[in-house]
Protein backbone atom coordinates (compact mmCIF):
# COMPACT_ATOMS: atom_id res chain seq x y z
CA UNK A 1 0.00 0.00 0.00
CA UNK A 2 1.31 3.43 -0.93
CA UNK A 3 1.93 5.98 1.82
CA UNK A 4 0.00 9.29 1.94
CA UNK A 5 1.83 12.44 0.90
CA UNK A 6 3.08 14.18 4.09
CA UNK A 7 1.08 17.24 5.11
CA UNK A 8 4.31 19.27 5.38
CA UNK A 9 5.00 18.74 1.69
CA UNK A 10 1.52 19.88 0.72
CA UNK A 11 1.89 23.00 2.87
CA UNK A 12 5.29 23.82 1.33
CA UNK A 13 3.86 23.40 -2.15
CA UNK A 14 0.89 25.69 -1.42
CA UNK A 15 3.21 28.32 0.01
CA UNK A 16 5.41 28.14 -3.08
CA UNK A 17 2.42 28.49 -5.43
CA UNK A 18 1.28 31.54 -3.46
CA UNK A 19 4.73 33.10 -3.94
CA UNK A 20 4.76 32.55 -7.71
CA UNK A 21 1.04 33.17 -8.25
CA UNK A 22 1.37 36.80 -9.43
CA UNK A 23 3.96 35.82 -12.07
CA UNK A 24 2.20 32.77 -13.54
CA UNK A 25 -0.20 34.44 -16.01
CA UNK A 26 2.63 36.53 -17.48
CA UNK A 27 4.91 33.49 -17.59
CA UNK A 28 2.21 31.56 -19.43
CA UNK A 29 1.79 34.33 -22.00
CA UNK A 30 5.49 33.97 -22.81
CA UNK A 31 5.55 30.17 -22.95
CA UNK A 32 2.30 29.93 -24.92
CA UNK A 33 3.72 32.17 -27.63
CA UNK A 34 7.03 30.33 -27.73
CA UNK A 35 5.23 27.00 -28.24
CA UNK A 36 2.29 28.38 -30.21
CA UNK A 37 -0.13 26.67 -27.83
CA UNK A 38 -1.86 27.59 -24.57
CA UNK A 39 -1.78 23.93 -23.53
CA UNK A 40 1.86 23.44 -24.49
CA UNK A 41 2.73 26.73 -22.81
CA UNK A 42 1.16 25.60 -19.54
CA UNK A 43 3.12 22.33 -19.70
CA UNK A 44 6.32 24.36 -19.89
CA UNK A 45 5.15 26.55 -16.97
CA UNK A 46 4.53 23.44 -14.86
CA UNK A 47 8.00 22.12 -15.65
CA UNK A 48 9.58 25.47 -14.78
CA UNK A 49 7.69 25.63 -11.47
CA UNK A 50 8.96 22.16 -10.53
CA UNK A 51 12.57 23.13 -11.28
CA UNK A 52 12.34 26.44 -9.41
CA UNK A 53 10.63 24.77 -6.43
CA UNK A 54 13.65 22.47 -6.17
CA UNK A 55 16.12 25.34 -6.56
CA UNK A 56 14.37 27.53 -3.97
CA UNK A 57 14.34 24.64 -1.47
CA UNK A 58 18.15 24.64 -1.55
CA UNK A 59 18.47 28.36 -0.84
CA UNK A 60 18.70 30.07 2.53
CA UNK A 61 16.44 32.90 1.35
CA UNK A 62 13.90 33.31 -1.45
CA UNK A 63 15.62 34.66 -4.61
CA UNK A 64 14.07 37.18 -7.01
CA UNK A 65 11.42 34.86 -8.44
CA UNK A 66 10.33 36.71 -11.60
CA UNK A 67 13.72 36.70 -13.39
CA UNK A 68 14.46 33.19 -12.12
CA UNK A 69 11.13 31.81 -13.36
CA UNK A 70 11.47 33.43 -16.77
CA UNK A 71 15.04 32.22 -17.19
CA UNK A 72 14.17 28.63 -16.25
CA UNK A 73 10.99 28.61 -18.34
CA UNK A 74 12.87 30.10 -21.30
CA UNK A 75 15.49 27.35 -21.20
CA UNK A 76 12.87 24.60 -20.83
CA UNK A 77 10.79 25.97 -23.72
CA UNK A 78 13.80 26.44 -26.00
CA UNK A 79 14.99 22.88 -25.32
CA UNK A 80 11.55 21.52 -26.15
CA UNK A 81 11.11 23.67 -29.25
CA UNK A 82 14.47 22.61 -30.63
CA UNK A 83 13.55 18.95 -30.24
CA UNK A 84 10.32 19.42 -32.19
CA UNK A 85 11.20 22.17 -34.65
CA UNK A 86 14.11 21.08 -36.79
CA UNK A 87 13.45 23.95 -39.18
CA UNK A 88 14.35 26.48 -36.49
CA UNK A 89 18.00 25.60 -36.06
CA UNK A 90 19.39 29.10 -36.50
CA UNK A 91 22.75 30.42 -37.60
CA UNK A 92 24.04 33.30 -35.50
CA UNK A 93 24.00 36.25 -37.88
CA UNK A 94 26.59 39.00 -37.86
CA UNK A 95 25.19 42.04 -36.07
CA UNK A 96 26.11 45.61 -37.05
CA UNK A 97 27.29 47.66 -34.07
CA UNK A 98 25.20 50.67 -35.10
CA UNK A 99 21.93 48.71 -35.37
CA UNK A 100 18.98 50.91 -34.40
CA UNK A 101 15.87 49.38 -32.83
CA UNK A 102 12.83 51.02 -31.30
CA UNK A 103 12.58 50.33 -27.58
CA UNK A 104 8.85 51.09 -27.67
CA UNK A 105 6.52 48.08 -27.69
CA UNK A 106 5.42 47.18 -31.22
CA UNK A 107 1.60 46.86 -31.31
CA UNK A 108 1.89 44.17 -34.01
CA UNK A 109 3.44 41.84 -31.44
CA UNK A 110 0.56 42.42 -29.00
CA UNK A 111 -2.08 41.77 -31.68
CA UNK A 112 -0.44 38.70 -33.20
CA UNK A 113 -2.13 35.34 -32.67
CA UNK A 114 -0.18 32.55 -31.01
CA UNK A 115 0.28 30.67 -34.28
CA UNK A 116 2.02 33.63 -35.88
CA UNK A 117 4.89 33.50 -33.40
CA UNK A 118 5.64 29.85 -34.22
CA UNK A 119 6.64 30.92 -37.73
CA UNK A 120 9.60 32.89 -36.33
CA UNK A 121 13.00 31.37 -35.51
CA UNK A 122 13.44 30.84 -31.77
CA UNK A 123 15.73 33.77 -30.97
CA UNK A 124 13.52 36.22 -32.84
CA UNK A 125 10.38 34.71 -31.35
CA UNK A 126 11.69 35.02 -27.80
CA UNK A 127 12.92 38.59 -28.22
CA UNK A 128 9.65 39.83 -29.76
CA UNK A 129 7.46 38.19 -27.11
CA UNK A 130 9.50 39.48 -24.19
CA UNK A 131 9.72 43.00 -25.60
CA UNK A 132 6.46 43.67 -27.41
CA UNK A 133 4.06 41.45 -25.46
CA UNK A 134 5.51 41.56 -21.93
CA UNK A 135 7.37 44.87 -21.98
CA UNK A 136 10.83 43.66 -20.92
CA UNK A 137 13.78 46.00 -21.33
CA UNK A 138 16.58 45.00 -23.70
CA UNK A 139 18.79 44.23 -20.69
CA UNK A 140 16.11 42.02 -19.10
CA UNK A 141 15.71 40.12 -22.37
CA UNK A 142 19.46 39.57 -22.53
CA UNK A 143 19.48 38.29 -18.94
CA UNK A 144 16.58 35.91 -19.61
CA UNK A 145 17.78 34.51 -22.94
CA UNK A 146 21.56 34.62 -22.55
CA UNK A 147 21.93 36.77 -25.68
CA UNK A 148 23.93 39.96 -25.78
CA UNK A 149 21.98 43.24 -25.93
CA UNK A 150 23.22 43.72 -29.49
CA UNK A 151 21.96 40.25 -30.47
CA UNK A 152 18.62 41.04 -28.82
CA UNK A 153 18.32 44.16 -30.99
CA UNK A 154 19.01 42.16 -34.14
CA UNK A 155 16.49 39.50 -33.18
CA UNK A 156 13.86 42.18 -32.50
CA UNK A 157 14.35 43.87 -35.87
CA UNK A 158 14.12 40.60 -37.81
CA UNK A 159 11.35 39.15 -35.65
CA UNK A 160 9.14 42.21 -35.96
CA UNK A 161 9.56 42.16 -39.72
CA UNK A 162 8.72 38.46 -39.79
CA UNK A 163 5.50 39.06 -37.85
CA UNK A 164 4.42 41.78 -40.27
CA UNK A 165 5.04 39.49 -43.23
CA UNK A 166 3.12 36.69 -41.51
CA UNK A 167 0.11 38.96 -41.01
CA UNK A 168 -0.42 38.99 -44.77
CA UNK A 169 -0.66 35.17 -45.01
CA UNK A 170 -4.15 33.68 -45.56
CA UNK A 171 -5.86 31.61 -42.90
CA UNK A 172 -5.55 27.84 -43.10
CA UNK A 173 -8.22 25.37 -44.03
CA UNK A 174 -10.77 24.37 -41.40
CA UNK A 175 -10.18 21.32 -39.24
CA UNK A 176 -12.76 18.73 -38.35
CA UNK A 177 -13.86 16.95 -35.23
CA UNK A 178 -14.54 13.30 -36.05
CA UNK A 179 -18.16 12.21 -35.40
CA UNK A 180 -17.12 9.57 -32.84
CA UNK A 181 -15.00 12.12 -30.94
CA UNK A 182 -17.87 14.59 -30.94
CA UNK A 183 -20.27 11.91 -29.69
CA UNK A 184 -17.98 11.08 -26.74
CA UNK A 185 -17.60 14.72 -25.76
CA UNK A 186 -21.35 15.34 -26.03
CA UNK A 187 -22.11 12.29 -23.89
CA UNK A 188 -19.70 13.43 -21.16
CA UNK A 189 -20.97 17.04 -21.32
CA UNK A 190 -24.62 15.95 -21.19
CA UNK A 191 -24.04 13.85 -18.05
CA UNK A 192 -22.03 16.66 -16.45
CA UNK A 193 -24.56 19.38 -17.26
CA UNK A 194 -27.35 17.15 -15.87
CA UNK A 195 -25.18 16.74 -12.73
CA UNK A 196 -25.41 12.97 -13.16
CA UNK A 197 -22.26 12.21 -11.17
CA UNK A 198 -22.93 8.48 -10.93
CA UNK A 199 -23.30 8.35 -14.70
CA UNK A 200 -19.92 10.09 -15.10
CA UNK A 201 -18.25 7.73 -12.63
CA UNK A 202 -19.56 4.81 -14.69
CA UNK A 203 -17.73 6.24 -17.72
CA UNK A 204 -14.33 6.14 -15.99
CA UNK A 205 -11.81 3.45 -16.85
CA UNK A 206 -10.63 1.37 -13.89
CA UNK A 207 -7.20 3.03 -13.87
CA UNK A 208 -8.33 6.47 -15.00
CA UNK A 209 -5.75 9.19 -14.33
CA UNK A 210 -6.80 12.67 -13.22
CA UNK A 211 -4.66 15.79 -13.27
CA UNK A 212 -6.01 18.98 -11.76
CA UNK A 213 -3.26 21.03 -13.34
CA UNK A 214 -1.04 22.67 -10.71
CA UNK A 215 -3.20 21.28 -7.91
CA UNK A 216 -3.49 17.50 -7.59
CA UNK A 217 -3.17 14.12 -9.32
CA UNK A 218 -5.31 11.05 -8.70
CA UNK A 219 -5.68 7.57 -10.15
CA UNK A 220 -8.18 4.73 -10.11
CA UNK A 221 -10.85 4.87 -7.42
CA UNK A 222 -9.51 8.20 -6.15
CA UNK A 223 -10.78 9.89 -9.33
CA UNK A 224 -14.42 9.31 -8.35
CA UNK A 225 -14.16 11.99 -5.66
CA UNK A 226 -13.27 14.56 -8.33
CA UNK A 227 -16.93 15.00 -9.22
CA UNK A 228 -17.91 15.61 -5.59
CA UNK A 229 -16.15 18.98 -5.69
CA UNK A 230 -18.14 20.02 -8.76
CA UNK A 231 -21.33 18.79 -7.06
CA UNK A 232 -20.67 21.22 -4.18
CA UNK A 233 -20.21 24.21 -6.51
CA UNK A 234 -22.82 26.33 -8.25
CA UNK A 235 -23.63 24.77 -11.61
CA UNK A 236 -21.15 25.28 -14.41
CA UNK A 237 -21.72 24.32 -18.05
CA UNK A 238 -19.58 22.18 -20.36
CA UNK A 239 -19.46 22.84 -24.11
CA UNK A 240 -17.73 20.40 -26.51
CA UNK A 241 -15.46 21.75 -29.21
CA UNK A 242 -11.89 22.13 -30.39
CA UNK A 243 -9.10 23.73 -28.37
CA UNK A 244 -6.20 24.48 -30.71
CA UNK A 245 -7.36 21.71 -32.99
CA UNK A 246 -7.81 19.03 -30.31
CA UNK A 247 -11.10 17.75 -28.82
CA UNK A 248 -11.87 19.55 -25.56
CA UNK A 249 -14.59 20.70 -23.20
CA UNK A 250 -14.95 24.38 -22.39
CA UNK A 251 -16.14 25.13 -18.85
CA UNK A 252 -18.45 28.14 -18.54
CA UNK A 253 -18.59 29.61 -15.04
CA UNK A 254 -21.17 30.90 -14.38
CA UNK A 255 -23.19 28.61 -16.64
CA UNK A 256 -24.68 31.47 -18.68
CA UNK A 257 -21.33 33.19 -19.37
CA UNK A 258 -20.27 33.69 -22.97
CA UNK A 259 -16.54 32.98 -22.64
CA UNK A 260 -15.01 29.78 -21.25
CA UNK A 261 -13.43 30.10 -17.81
CA UNK A 262 -11.18 27.05 -18.23
CA UNK A 263 -10.94 23.77 -20.18
CA UNK A 264 -10.95 20.02 -19.68
CA UNK A 265 -9.10 17.56 -21.92
CA UNK A 266 -10.17 13.91 -21.99
CA UNK A 267 -8.41 10.79 -23.18
CA UNK A 268 -10.42 7.72 -24.12
CA UNK A 269 -9.88 3.96 -24.14
CA UNK A 270 -12.58 1.62 -25.43
CA UNK A 271 -15.29 4.27 -24.98
CA UNK A 272 -14.28 4.93 -21.38
CA UNK A 273 -12.46 7.93 -19.96
CA UNK A 274 -8.80 7.03 -19.42
CA UNK A 275 -7.40 10.49 -18.61
CA UNK A 276 -8.82 13.79 -17.39
CA UNK A 277 -6.80 16.99 -17.47
CA UNK A 278 -8.71 19.83 -15.79
CA UNK A 279 -7.32 23.38 -16.01
CA UNK A 280 -9.56 24.87 -13.31
CA UNK A 281 -6.52 25.90 -11.23
CA UNK A 282 -4.66 27.17 -14.30
CA UNK A 283 -7.54 29.20 -15.70
CA UNK A 284 -5.18 31.87 -17.04
CA UNK A 285 -4.79 29.76 -20.18
CA UNK A 286 -8.36 30.66 -21.19
CA UNK A 287 -7.48 34.30 -21.81
CA UNK A 288 -5.94 33.58 -25.22
CA UNK A 289 -7.16 30.10 -26.03
CA UNK A 290 -8.34 29.38 -29.59
CA UNK A 291 -11.54 27.44 -28.85
CA UNK A 292 -14.33 26.80 -31.35
CA UNK A 293 -17.52 25.29 -29.87
CA UNK A 294 -19.18 22.29 -31.47
CA UNK A 295 -22.41 24.22 -32.02
CA UNK A 296 -20.61 26.60 -34.42
CA UNK A 297 -21.74 26.77 -38.08
CA UNK A 298 -20.79 23.64 -39.96
CA UNK A 299 -22.04 21.07 -37.43
CA UNK A 300 -22.53 18.11 -37.34
CA UNK A 301 -18.95 16.93 -37.70
CA UNK A 302 -17.83 20.46 -36.90
CA UNK A 303 -15.84 22.68 -39.16
CA UNK A 304 -14.60 26.08 -38.10
CA UNK A 305 -11.92 28.65 -38.92
CA UNK A 306 -8.52 28.10 -37.35
CA UNK A 307 -5.09 29.60 -37.70
CA UNK A 308 -2.78 28.64 -40.55
CA UNK A 309 -0.73 26.30 -38.37
CA UNK A 310 -3.68 23.88 -38.17
CA UNK A 311 -3.14 22.87 -41.81
CA UNK A 312 -0.65 20.34 -40.39
CA UNK A 313 -0.37 18.53 -37.04
CA UNK A 314 0.77 20.99 -34.43
CA UNK A 315 4.36 20.23 -33.33
CA UNK A 316 3.26 20.47 -29.70
CA UNK A 317 0.07 18.49 -30.06
CA UNK A 318 1.43 15.63 -27.98
CA UNK A 319 2.90 17.73 -25.17
CA UNK A 320 -0.01 17.40 -22.79
CA UNK A 321 -0.16 13.66 -23.40
CA UNK A 322 3.43 13.36 -22.24
CA UNK A 323 2.37 14.76 -18.89
CA UNK A 324 -0.76 12.64 -18.68
CA UNK A 325 1.34 9.51 -18.82
CA UNK A 326 3.94 10.52 -16.24
CA UNK A 327 1.91 10.71 -12.99
CA UNK A 328 2.40 7.74 -10.68
CA UNK A 329 0.35 7.58 -7.53
CA UNK A 330 1.34 4.09 -6.46
CA UNK A 331 4.38 5.09 -4.47
CA UNK A 332 7.01 4.52 -7.16
CA UNK A 333 8.92 7.03 -9.26
CA UNK A 334 11.04 7.12 -12.35
CA UNK A 335 14.79 6.74 -11.78
CA UNK A 336 17.76 8.07 -13.70
CA UNK A 337 21.30 6.88 -12.95
CA UNK A 338 24.96 7.15 -14.01
CA UNK A 339 27.74 4.71 -13.07
CA UNK A 340 31.41 3.96 -13.70
CA UNK A 341 34.07 1.58 -12.41
CA UNK A 342 37.74 0.80 -12.94
CA UNK A 343 40.53 -1.41 -11.54
CA UNK A 344 43.27 0.45 -9.67
CA UNK A 345 46.60 -0.98 -8.48
CA UNK A 346 46.67 0.68 -5.05
CA UNK A 347 45.89 0.06 -1.41
CA UNK A 348 42.36 0.88 -0.16
CA UNK A 349 43.84 3.34 2.38
CA UNK A 350 45.41 5.31 -0.47
CA UNK A 351 42.15 5.54 -2.41
CA UNK A 352 40.14 6.40 0.70
CA UNK A 353 42.53 9.20 1.60
CA UNK A 354 42.10 10.74 -1.86
CA UNK A 355 38.30 10.41 -1.83
CA UNK A 356 37.91 11.99 1.61
CA UNK A 357 40.40 14.89 1.28
CA UNK A 358 38.11 17.74 0.23
CA UNK A 359 40.86 20.34 -0.14
CA UNK A 360 42.94 17.98 -2.29
CA UNK A 361 40.32 17.25 -4.96
CA UNK A 362 41.42 19.95 -7.44
CA UNK A 363 44.98 18.57 -7.38
CA UNK A 364 43.97 15.30 -9.03
CA UNK A 365 40.27 15.40 -9.95
CA UNK A 366 39.80 17.04 -13.33
CA UNK A 367 35.98 17.11 -13.01
CA UNK A 368 35.71 19.52 -10.07
CA UNK A 369 36.87 23.07 -9.41
CA UNK A 370 36.80 22.67 -5.63
CA UNK A 371 35.13 20.90 -2.72
CA UNK A 372 34.28 22.92 0.39
CA UNK A 373 33.76 21.39 3.82
CA UNK A 374 34.93 18.26 5.63
CA UNK A 375 34.21 14.83 4.16
CA UNK A 376 33.29 12.96 7.32
CA UNK A 377 30.23 11.15 8.77
CA UNK A 378 27.16 13.41 8.87
CA UNK A 379 29.02 16.44 7.46
CA UNK A 380 27.69 18.72 4.73
CA UNK A 381 29.92 19.42 1.74
CA UNK A 382 29.66 21.75 -1.27
CA UNK A 383 30.90 20.43 -4.61
CA UNK A 384 31.72 22.83 -7.46
CA UNK A 385 31.78 20.85 -10.72
CA UNK A 386 33.49 22.01 -13.92
CA UNK A 387 30.37 20.97 -15.83
CA UNK A 388 28.43 23.81 -14.13
CA UNK A 389 30.98 26.57 -13.39
CA UNK A 390 30.32 28.67 -10.28
CA UNK A 391 27.41 26.58 -9.03
CA UNK A 392 27.62 24.76 -5.71
CA UNK A 393 25.98 21.38 -5.15
CA UNK A 394 25.40 20.79 -1.42
CA UNK A 395 25.54 17.15 -0.31
CA UNK A 396 25.55 15.33 3.01
CA UNK A 397 27.78 12.38 3.87
CA UNK A 398 25.17 9.83 4.98
CA UNK A 399 27.31 6.66 4.87
CA UNK A 400 30.98 6.50 5.83
CA UNK A 401 32.62 3.06 6.01
CA UNK A 402 36.41 3.67 5.91
CA UNK A 403 38.23 1.98 3.02
CA UNK A 404 34.97 0.43 1.79
CA UNK A 405 31.96 2.60 1.04
CA UNK A 406 30.74 6.22 1.18
CA UNK A 407 27.41 7.79 0.17
CA UNK A 408 26.66 11.45 -0.55
CA UNK A 409 22.99 12.48 -0.58
CA UNK A 410 21.14 15.64 -1.63
CA UNK A 411 17.70 16.71 -2.75
CA UNK A 412 14.33 17.94 -1.57
CA UNK A 413 12.64 17.00 1.70
CA UNK A 414 9.93 14.35 2.06
CA UNK A 415 11.11 12.31 -0.93
CA UNK A 416 10.10 14.83 -3.60
CA UNK A 417 13.52 14.55 -5.29
CA UNK A 418 16.72 12.82 -4.22
CA UNK A 419 20.18 12.37 -5.67
CA UNK A 420 22.48 9.79 -4.08
CA UNK A 421 26.11 9.13 -5.09
CA UNK A 422 27.79 5.96 -3.82
CA UNK A 423 31.57 5.33 -3.83
CA UNK A 424 32.61 1.69 -3.36
CA UNK A 425 36.05 0.05 -2.96
CA UNK A 426 36.20 -3.72 -3.51
CA UNK A 427 39.39 -5.86 -3.19
CA UNK A 428 40.28 -7.84 -6.33
CA UNK A 429 43.48 -9.52 -5.10
CA UNK A 430 47.09 -9.17 -6.26
CA UNK A 431 47.22 -5.61 -4.94
CA UNK A 432 44.27 -4.37 -7.04
CA UNK A 433 41.06 -2.63 -5.98
CA UNK A 434 37.90 -2.07 -7.96
CA UNK A 435 36.59 1.47 -7.64
CA UNK A 436 32.94 2.07 -8.56
CA UNK A 437 30.82 5.22 -8.42
CA UNK A 438 27.08 5.36 -9.04
CA UNK A 439 24.54 8.18 -8.76
CA UNK A 440 20.79 7.67 -8.77
CA UNK A 441 18.03 10.29 -8.99
CA UNK A 442 14.63 9.35 -7.58
CA UNK A 443 11.49 10.97 -6.18
CA UNK A 444 8.09 12.24 -7.25
CA UNK A 445 9.57 15.14 -9.22
CA UNK A 446 12.41 13.09 -10.70
CA UNK A 447 10.82 12.75 -14.19
CA UNK A 448 10.67 16.55 -14.47
CA UNK A 449 13.89 17.60 -12.79
CA UNK A 450 16.14 15.02 -14.46
CA UNK A 451 15.27 16.52 -17.85
CA UNK A 452 17.52 19.44 -16.96
CA UNK A 453 20.41 17.26 -15.76
CA UNK A 454 23.09 16.96 -18.47
CA UNK A 455 24.74 13.68 -19.48
CA UNK A 456 27.09 12.99 -16.56
CA UNK A 457 28.60 9.79 -17.98
CA UNK A 458 31.73 11.40 -19.50
CA UNK A 459 32.41 13.21 -16.21
CA UNK A 460 31.93 9.96 -14.25
CA UNK A 461 34.39 8.10 -16.49
CA UNK A 462 36.87 10.97 -16.24
CA UNK A 463 36.54 10.96 -12.41
CA UNK A 464 37.47 7.26 -12.27
CA UNK A 465 40.42 7.65 -14.63
CA UNK A 466 41.74 10.66 -12.72
CA UNK A 467 41.56 8.73 -9.45
CA UNK A 468 43.38 5.79 -11.04
CA UNK A 469 46.17 8.00 -12.40
CA UNK A 470 46.72 9.76 -9.07
CA UNK A 471 46.61 6.59 -6.92
CA UNK A 472 48.92 4.53 -9.12
CA UNK A 473 51.41 7.39 -9.32
CA UNK A 474 51.89 7.09 -5.55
Amino acid sequence: MSEPVPAELQVARRQFLELVGPVRPELHRYCARLTGSVVGGEDIVQEALARVFYEVSQSLEVPALRPLLFRVAHNAAIDFCRRYEQRHVEPVDSVPEALQVSEERDPEGVRAALARFVSLPLRQRSAVILKDVLGFTLEEIAQTTGMSVLAVKAALVRGREGLRQGAAQPEGAPVSLAPEELARLRRYAALFNARDWDGLRALLADECQLELVSQAKRQGRQVGGYFQRYAELPAVRLVPGLLEGRPALAVHDPADSERPAWFILLGWSAERVATIRDYRYASHIAAEAAFVPAYAPGMPGFSGPVAAREKRPHPFGGLSRLHLRTPNTRGTSEMKAFATKTSIRAQPETLWALLTDAAGYPQWNTTVDKVEGRIAPGEKVKVFAKLTPGRAFPVKVVTFEPNQRMVWSSGMPLGLFKGERTFTLTPKGAGEMEFSMREEFTGLLSPLITRSIPDLQPAFDEFAEALKRRAERG
